[in-house]
């Protein structure tokens, strides 16, 4: 095996095992990310029920597709 086929494989091993790790915690969180707190200028307890719900269906479908796609490219 060449060096530039290692370090391709390497490179899209990482993206994929990044992209899982970053899907599990998206997937389990229970709050938003701290960094996500900017845009609402309000902490987490402090948002509506409607609102809290909505941002973590989002965050779950963003979480599941990134799992999807590690997944998806460690297999290929």
């Amino acid at each position: 095996m060449k060096i530039t086929d290692l370090a391709a494989f390497a490179c899209y091993a990482l993206a994929a095992l990044l992209s899982i790790l970053f899907g599990v915690i998206y997937l389990v969180r229970s709050q938003f990310m701290p960094y996500y707190r900017l845009t609402p200028g309000k902490p987490w307890h402090a948002l509506d029920l409607q609102l809290q719900a909505l941002l973590l269906g989002l965050m779950r479908s963003a979480g599941g597709s990134l799992l999807a796609a590690g997944i998806s490219s460690l297999v290929l």
